[in-house]
C-alpha cells in the first residue's frame, strides 16, 4: 500500500464549523489520518495541537518545516518606497503585507489614527486583493486618507518573489499580528496557535524586518531569544512597540537573520522528506 504524507497548513475542529456541509472536510480528515506515514506540521505546539484532533495511529511520524521561504540573499537593489508612495523622507515605515480579514487586526491597529499612532512611522499596507467599495475597512481607509494620516494601500499584487522582497526589504518594520475570531474554521484556534505557520513572519525575518507581532507563546520565546522585534497584547500597544523597535532597529535587523537561519530555514528538513520519498519511490 502506498505511504500516506500528509502536509497540514491549517488545523480544523469540529465545534468550529458552523456550516454543517463543510464538516466533511473534516469527517475525511478524521477517517484517512490514521493511515498516514508521515506528517509535515510547522513546529511541536501545532503538532500537538493536530494530534488531539485527529486519529493518528502512534506510529506517524512528525516532521517539523515552518512556512517559510528558501533562503536567499537580501535584495542588491530595495524599492524607493518612499519616492514611489510619495512618503516623505523622515517617515520610518511600519508595513502591514497580507490578508485584511479580522483575524489580521487591521481594524484595531487603523482604530489608533488619529489619536494614538506612532508619527515616527508612516503605515504601509499591502494587500493582493483590492477592497470592494462597500467594504468597512476599505470606508475607514478612504476616511483616514482623506484627513491627511499617513497611510498607504498598495493593493497591486506582486507577480516575481524578488520585487515582492524588495518592496518588503525597504520598510522598516513588519506587522505579523494575529488575533482569533471564531467567524469561520480558518480563524479560531488554528490562528491562537500560529506558531511557525506564517510565511508573512518568516519571510520578515528573512529579510531582517524586525517585527510586531501578537503575544502568542512560539512568538514570546523566540523572541526572547533572539530580539526579533516587540511583542503586543492588544493593538493599543503598538505605538510603544513600535518605538522600542525604533530605539534599537540596527541590532534587531541582525537579530532577524540569525532568526531565520537557525530557526526557520527550511533546507535541511525539506531535504530530509525528499529524500524519504524519493526512497519510497525507488523501493
Amino acid at each position: 500500500m502506498p505511504k500516506i504524507i500528509y502536509a497540514s497548513f491549517e488545523i480544523f475542529f469540529d465545534d468550529e464549523f458552523f456550516v454543517q456541509r463543510k464538516k466533511i472536510l473534516k469527517e475525511l480528515e478524521m477517517k484517512y489520518s490514521s493511515d498516514v506515514d508521515t506528517v509535515i506540521i510547522q513546529d511541536p505546539r501545532r503538532e500537538k495541537l493536530l494530534r488531539d484532533v485527529n486519529n493518528f495511529d502512534e506510529k506517524t511520524k512528525f516532521v517539523h518545516i515552518p512556512v517559510s521561504p528558501m533562503p536567499s540573499e537580501s535584495p542588491e537593489t530595495t524599492t524607493d518606497v518612499h519616492k514611489e508612495f510619495g512618503i516623505p523622507r523622515d517617515k520610518k515605515i511600519a508595513v502591514y503585507s497580507g490578508s485584511l480579514q479580522g483575524w489580521s487586526g487591521i481594524s484595531e491597529i487603523l482604530d489608533l489614527f488619529p489619536e494614538k499612532w506612532n508619527y515616527d512611522y508612516w503605515f504601509l499596507i499591502h494587500s493582493h486583493h483590492r477592497l470592494e467599495a462597500d467594504n468597512p475597512v476599505k470606508k475607514t481607509l478612504d476616511r483616514l486618507i482623506g484627513s491627511g494620516m499617513p497611510i498607504t494601500i498598495h493593493d497591486k499584487p506582486f507577480y516575481e518573489y524578488k520585487d515582492y522582497a524588495s518592496f518588503l526589504a525597504a520598510c522598516d518594520v513588519g506587522f505579523a499580528t494575529y488575533f482569533p475570531n471564531p467567524l469561520d474554521i480558518f480563524a479560531g484556534k488554528n490562528i491562537q496557535v500560529i506558531g511557525l505557520s506564517s510565511g508573512k513572519f518568516s519571510t520578515y525575518m528573512m529579510l531582517g524586518l524586525p517585527a510586531v507581532t501578537t503575544n502568542h507563546k512560539t512568538y514570546a520565546e523566540l523572541n526572547r531569544d533572539y530580539s526579533f522585534g516587540s511583542i503586543i497584547d492588544t493593538p493599543e500597544d503598538i505605538p510603544n512597540a513600535l518605538r522600542v523597535i525604533g530605539e534599537d532597529i540596527e541590532s534587531m535587523k541582525q537579530n532577524c537573520k540569525r532568526l531565520y537561519r537557525e530557526v526557520l530555514d527550511p533546507t535541511k528538513n525539506i531535504r530530509s522528506i525528499v529524500d524519504y520519498i524519493e526512497r519510497g519511490t525507488r523501493a
